[in-house]
């Protein structure tokens, strides 16, 4: 059994080995190759300066490889930045965080690894949406607008790029230093044209691709920054109504199974919330990243039977996973232990021998 920190997996990540595995399992999903439920949000209110505990829960496994348990331990809390409402959280303290990945091996039952899930978080969501652009975006989109400059809006740099030559990615956060410092790293790290601009509405500008990746409670992509022939992602702050109006065309990874035995049961949100008390939080509670109508989105089974991801280049696309997270997480966890112990990283727990038991549980 192995222990893979941060810096081991670092290595392994290889953004376009990830989207091609990722988008295999999904593809495998939908012929009813996998399971997974929507991830499971537990809340408990305190009082403690408008904090709150949110304990996270996403499971899921393929047939005839792996299951993987992925566990988050935060303080979660909002916080105003340039009058806008974002999402913060911590464990321990701020600026640390508590994330763990446990990859279990379907063939034998046992526990093969457990590893932090900072690096792969911000990546297998950076893959989600090359793997929507390579299917969605028109050939020769070249022009890339973020909203938001931080970690998740770095691997949609380093997998976007993979799928698309990109020769300019404007950048839009409402912190300036912090999307000029963003710019200004990704420039020499990826050797890429990448400029800061003062609003999602310059960032927008002839742009064929927009991702919003911020942490935002609230949409941030609007009608106005939308033109005909764009491709849309958003794994935080996603689309208004009127801009969900305007998508043409959506595609959908996939969505959880339903209970068996449970008739009728369909859940499309992003998680079930379970909250102590009488009161609702609003830290992280279930959501969907768009309101797409059902006649204009298909799926990997649709396109497996024929059916065409984009029909013209005027239209409006937009691509999500959907609430598979656990299965995503079995695919990219599966990936990088593979990667990670063919090139001998991470440590060896062989004295824990994989926490077998002699008492019957």
């Amino acid at each position: 059994m192995l222990y893979l920190a941060n810096e081991h997996l670092a290595p392994v990540l290889d953004p376009a080995a990830l989207t091609d595995r990722l988008e295999a399992s999904y593809r495998r999903f939908n012929r009813g190759g996998g399971v997974t439920p929507p991830r499971i949000d537990l809340q408990i209110p305190d009082g403690a300066g408008g904090e709150a505990y949110q304990f996270g829960i996403a499971v899921g496994g393929e047939a005839g490889g792996y299951v993987a348990l992925r566990i988050k331990s935060d303080r979660v809390y909002h916080r105003i930045i340039n009058g806008a409402a974002r999402k913060e959280k911590y464990a321990g303290q701020p600026g640390s965080y508590l994330g763990l990945v446990m990859l279990f091996d379907t063939r034998s039952g046992a526990l093969l690894a457990i590893m932090q899930d900072g690096l792969l978080q911000r990546m297998r969501v950076g893959c989600d949406s090359a793997i929507g652009v390579r299917l969605m975006a028109r050939q020769g989109s070249s022009r890339l607008a973020l909203l938001g400059a931080g970690g998740m809006a770095e691997t949609h740099i380093a997998a976007i790029s993979k799928v698309r030559a990109l020769q300019e990615i404007r950048v839009f956060s409402p912190t300036p230093g912090n999307r000029e410092k963003f710019a200004r790293r990704m420039c020499e790290t990826y050797g890429l044209n990448v400029i800061a601009v003062g609003s999602a509405k310059e960032a927008s500008q002839g742009a064929d691709i927009l991702c919003s990746c911020t942490n935002s409670p609230r949409p941030v992509v609007t009608a106005e920054l939308l033109r005909p022939g764009m491709h849309i992602t958003a794994i935080g702050g996603g689309l208004d109504a009127e801009a969900s109006a305007r998508v043409d065309r959506a595609v959908r990874f996939g969505s959880a199974n339903p209970p068996l035995g449970v008739d009728g049961w369909s859940y499309r949100d992003e998680a079930l919330v379970f909250a102590a008390g009488d009161e609702g939080l609003s830290h992280g509670a279930a959501r969907h990243f768009a309101d797409i109508p059902a006649n204009r989105e298909i799926t990997f089974a649709d396109m497996d039977a024929g059916v065409v991801a984009r029909e013209n280049d005027r239209q409006i696309t937009f691509s999500q996973r959907g609430n598979i997270h656990g299965l995503q997480f079995a695919a990219a966890a599966g990936f990088v232990y593979e990667q990670a112990k063919a090139a001998g990283l991470g440590v060896a727990l062989g004295d824990v021998d994989g926490f077998f038991q002699d008492i019957r549980n």
